[in-house]
C-alpha cells in the first residue's frame, strides 16, 4: 500500500503538464527546463508505479489513471492555498498592486496573468490601468509597467522587453482592397498615429531609406491615445498602424493582422517595471518582476 506522499514539486509538474498537455508548456509556466519537468513527472510515475501520460510525437495525452488522479491533485493545491489564506492572512497591506498602461493591460497582461496566478495562488493581486501614469502618484501602488525609454523622474526602472516596430494592417481593408503590397501604397490609406509617440512614423520612414512619407501626399491620418486603439482599428480594416513586437504577439495567431512591406525597426522603447526611487520591491513584487521578465524574454524568441 502506498503511504508516502509524492513531493509537491513532482505533483506541480504533473498538474501543469496536464493542463498544457506539453512538458514544454509546463516548463515555460514553471520557469524551469523542459527536461526538469519531464524528469519530475517520470519520478512521480515511478513513485506511483503507473504511467500518467501517453508520450505522443508532438504532445501528451493523459492515461486513464492520469485523468482519474488529476482532479485530486488540483483540489489538493486549491485547498492548501485556501487554508493558508484563511489561517494566516493575508492582510490588505500584503496585497500586490500592479499598475499597467491600458494597451499592455488589455493585451499581454490579460493573456498571461493567469499563468502567474497558477504559480502563486497565495499572492492576492490587483491590477489598475492608466493611459499615462502620474510620476508622483504611487499611493497603494507596488509597481508600474510602463512603455518608454526607462527615464522617469524619481523612479527606478527595470527593463522587461525588447521591442521591434513595423507597419501592419488587416489582410483585407474595409473598402475591399487587399493590404498594401509596397511602401508606396501607404499614402493611399488611412494611417493611425499614437499621440504619445508621434515621431515614430517619421523614424520608421527614415529607416525605410527614402521611401514616401505617409504624412505627405493624400494620406489620411487619425490620432489615437493608445497603441491598443490604433492597432485594433487597423485590425478592423480601417487603415495602417505601426505595431510593436510584444503587441503583435496578441494578434499574430488570430489572422487579424499582416505585417506590411518595410523594415522592422529596433527602437529604444520597451516595457519597464517601474518603482519609486529608493523603493525596495516586496517579496511578492520581486516574484512578479522575475516572472514578467522571464516570460517576456522567452516569448521574444518566437516573434
Amino acid at each position: 500500500m502506498l503511504t508516502r506522499l509524492p513531493p509537491p514539486n513532482w505533483l506541480r509538474a504533473f498538474e501543469a503538464s496536464a493542463r498544457h498537455l506539453s512538458f514544454t508548456g509546463a516548463a515555460r509556466e514553471l520557469n524551469v527546463t523542459q527536461s526538469a519537468v519531464s524528469q519530475k513527472v517520470k519520478a512521480l510515475e515511478q513513485h506511483l508505479g503507473h504511467p500518467l501520460f501517453h508520450r505522443l510525437p508532438q504532445s501528451l495525452k493523459l492515461t486513464a489513471l492520469g485523468e482519474a488522479y488529476l482532479p485530486s491533485v488540483r483540489e489538493g493545491f486549491l485547498r492548501l492555498a485556501r487554508g493558508t489564506q484563511e489561517v494566516f492572512g493575508p492582510s490588505p497591506s500584503e496585497r500586490l498592486v500592479i499598475r499597467a498602461g491600458a494597451t499592455f493591460a488589455v493585451t499581454w497582461l490579460a493573456e498571461n496573468l493567469p499563468h502567474f496566478q497558477a504559480l502563486h495562488p497565495e499572492i492576492p493581486l490587483r491590477v489598475n490601468t492608466a493611459v499615462w501614469p502620474a510620476d508622483h502618484d504611487w499611493e497603494n501602488i507596488d509597481a508600474d509597467i510602463r512603455f518608454g525609454t526607462g527615464n522617469w523622474p524619481r523612479a527606478q526602472s527595470f527593463q522587461v522587453s525588447h521591442e521591434r516596430l513595423f507597419p501592419v494592417s488587416a489582410p483585407v481593408l474595409l473598402d475591399g482592397r487587399a493590404a498594401p503590397t509596397g511602401i508606396g501604397d501607404f499614402e493611399d490609406h488611412t494611417v493611425y498615429h499614437v499621440s504619445s509617440n508621434a515621431d515614430l512614423w517619421p523614424l520608421w520612414h527614415e529607416c525605410a531609406a527614402g521611401e514616401p512619407n505617409v504624412d505627405g501626399g493624400h494620406a489620411r491620418t487619425v490620432q489615437m491615445d493608445t497603441w491598443a486603439m490604433a492597432v485594433q482599428a487597423a485590425a478592423t480594416g480601417g487603415g495602417i498602424s505601426l505595431c510593436f513586437s510584444s503587441l503583435w504577439r496578441h494578434y499574430k495567431d488570430k489572422c487579424e493582422l499582416v505585417k506590411l512591406p518595410g523594415p522592422e525597426l529596433e527602437t529604444e522603447l520597451a516595457y519597464y517595471l517601474v518603482v519609486p526611487v529608493h523603493h525596495k520591491l516586496s517579496p511578492s513584487a520581486t516574484l512578479f518582476a522575475d516572472w514578467l521578465k522571464d516570460t517576456m524574454t522567452e516569448q521574444e524568441k518566437t516573434v
